[in-house]
Formats: C-alpha cells, structure tokens, sequence
C-alpha cells in the first residue's frame, strides 16, 4: 500500500480482523490493538469503520488499475493462462477483506460490489486481448466462442479462490499447485 507506516498498519489490521471475523463483529478496539495504535489514531486517520472500509476499497481500485500493465504474453498458451491464474489468485487473496466483505455485506454496502466488479471485467479485458490474438496467431482452435471461454477462465479462478475462502481444508479443495498445473493446464489444451 502506498500510503504511510501508521495508516498501512491499521488497513492491515482492518483486513486481518475482517477476514478472521467479519466486517460487523470487526471493532476499532479491536483493529487499534492489532495494529498497535491507539482507537484515537485510527478516528484521526480514517474518522471510522467505513472510512477504513473506503480506503481499502481506493487500494482495491488503484490496483486493478496495474494488473493489465503486468501481463506480458509468451509464446505458451499454457503457462500464459497459468500466470494469468497466479496474477489472479494473487489478487484476490491480497484483496479478500473487501472481497469478503462484498459478499456477506452486499446489501449493506452495495458500492462494494460495483467495485469488485471491475476485477472480472479488467480480467475480461486481459483475456479478450489476449485470446483475440491467439486466434490471429492460429494458436487456438478459431472456431470457440471467445466471451463463453473468457467467463469459464474468470468463473474457474473465482472458484478456486472461493474454494480455499470458505471451506478450508475439505475434499474439493485443490492446492494452489495443483490446480496450476491440472486445471489451468487441461483449459489451457481445450483451446488448441
């Protein structure tokens, strides 16, 4: 985060606390004393929980906004969309206080979910590009339907990550590992 030690401190409490027990059940007390600070710096710095909550959705923003400008294509299909996969995953999982929060507070914050929004679409824009050139480069078959397989990509990540979220150590979750190399792996040959 590109803001000072005291302000970075207190988001990282915030989204520690909210990952752990949820946005409602997050108090100031609570984030003051993760963070070491005293409640009187977080009122002084954000003025309360939702203007902690606003700041983090302005960091979620801001850094949709790098993730195209990281993606450079290779001449592998595979390990294209499996550093897709990774780019993905690694946001979601640095974002997942506010992505939390926008699914059990929807109807509470539903600015929120305009906001989460944009990730699909920024990936669908990624992919939209990349694919398009594929097709060119007649590295992947001409005749699939470019939007149904950018939205089975995007809903394959979002699964994965929703997987690990919410159900922990269960029978369908797959490492990170594994799903690189098995799941990403066979989309990746469907397309040849």
């Amino acid at each position: 985060m590109a803001v000072n030690d005291t302000r970075t401190k207190i988001l990282n409490a915030f989204s520690r606390l909210v990952v752990e027990y949820g946005y409602t059940s997050t108090t100031t007390l609570a984030i003051a004393k993760e963070a070491g600070v005293n409640e009187s710096t977080i009122f002084r710095n954000f003025h309360d929980k939702e203007g902690l909550l606003d700041a983090l959705v302005s960091f979620y923003l801001d850094d949709i906004a790098n993730v195209r400008q990281t993606f450079v294509p290779s001449d592998s299909i595979e390990e294209d969309l499996i550093r897709l996969a990774k780019s993905y995953n690694d946001f979601v999982k640095e974002h997942r206080a506010i992505m939390s929060i926008g699914l059990s507070e929807q109807a509470r914050f539903p600015e929120i979910n305009v906001a989460l929004q944009q990730l699909p679409n920024r990936f669908k824009e990624i992919l939209d590009s990349y694919f398009s050139k594929m097709i060119q480069l007649r590295k992947i078959n001409p005749e699939l339907d470019i939007e149904t397989i950018i939205l089975d990509f995007v809903w394959l990540n979002f699964g994965h990550f929703w997987t690990q979220a919410r159900f922990g150590s269960s029978s369908i979750q797959v490492s990170d590992e594994d799903f690189y190399q098995k799941n990403i792996r066979s989309f990746a040959r469907a397309l040849l």
